[in-house]
């Protein structure tokens, strides 16, 4: 079952791909494969992982404002600003785990504790926490305050694959290839319990904007779960739609509203009263909504083919 699960990542996250048909990316890029993108808290930059190296643009502008170089020797996987936007973390295929300077560019510190590729990072909203998952089925949590690693978790017997703060900070939910997503309480840096319904790979989970729920997507479908009682997590529904294996999920800065997108390239944007599509006919890496406060949306897609891919709400269907 490892070797399927395995076989299904690399089929995934490394395969080339043969064909660049289709709209260019918003943004120059050397590779048109782009593993993630972030924006800063405002909304005012953006942040692309492009092969060794992270890009920064004024996302308005479409202006190159910086480059962070020197501190990968393989494709960067995982990007993250931090809450304060003085900070940004990448971590890569060669394992290491780099904090910058996201005003000067200067590295702060490089972390090489995990021996597999870094998949996914996270920091809390106040700043003070980071974590990395790989694929050596580590979940490291680390103090940003002093730059240090304070505890690594081995729970997970598969590919870590995403791990994501709670919006107050207080929690850390992680998901894998395992199927499991293991919840952690951040303060006493233990395991508060473990969440074990999905029956295939867990790619990606988002908080709610309150806390009080938990939304997962892989290759089985998308997961609700009720996360408000610590002593009872439980989940409150799932559903085979849309179909196709998930590869990502990101709230839209309210309660029940996410973006999600696919393998096959379709995102969806999902609100309590309706779901509107978008069809990029390229597999999507990661999706992300513009966090601005405006009536209208604005959703970003990092795919393995087009590069960045910016798609304003009215095209949505």
């Amino acid at each position: 079952m490892r070797y399927i699960a395995g076989f299904c990542l690399v089929l995934f996250q490394f395969l080339p791909v043969s064909s660049l048909s289709g709209q260019d990316s918003a943004f120059y890029t050397d590779s048109k494969i782009i593993y993630d993108v972030c924006f800063s808290p405002n909304g005012e930059i953006i942040a692309i992982a492009d092969k060794h190296s992270v890009k920064i643009y004024d996302f308005d502008e479409r202006k190159l404002v910086n480059e962070f170089k020197g501190g990968h020797t393989d494709h960067v996987m995982a990007v993250e600003i931090s809450g304060d936007s003085t900070m940004l973390v990448s971590g890569s295929k060669d394992g290491i785990v780099v904090v910058w300077d996201l005003i000067s560019g200067d590295i702060l510190t490089t972390f090489n504790n995990h021996n597999g590729i870094v998949t996914s990072i996270s920091i809390s909203s106040d700043s003070r926490y980071m974590s990395s998952g790989a694929t050596d089925n580590v979940v490291i949590l680390y103090d940003l305050s002093n730059l240090s690693v304070i505890e690594e978790f081995r729970a997970h017997e598969d590919d870590v694959m995403v791990v994501n703060f709670s919006p107050d900070g207080k929690m850390l939910a992680s998901g894998g290839g395992d199927s499991n997503i293991y919840m952690y309480d951040v303060i006493d840096r233990e395991i508060i319990t473990k969440l074990k319904d999905h029956t295939d790979w867990v790619r990606d989970l988002a908080f709610d904007p309150d806390t009080a729920f938990l939304t997962s997507v892989g290759d089985d479908g998308i997961y609700f779960w009720s996360i408000a009682d610590r002593d009872n997590m439980f989940k409150r529904r799932k559903t085979d739609n849309p179909g196709h294996w998930k590869t990502s999920i990101s709230y839209m800065g309210q309660s029940r509203t996410y973006v999600i997108s696919t393998i096959r390239g379709i995102i969806y944007v999902i609100t309590p009263h309706s779901v509107s599509t978008k069809d990029l006919e390229i597999p999507v890496n990661k999706v992300i909504n513009r966090p601005v406060k405006s009536i209208f949306f604005t959703i970003v897609a990092a795919t393995r083919g087009k590069g960045v891919v910016v798609i304003p709400g009215k095209e949505f269907n």
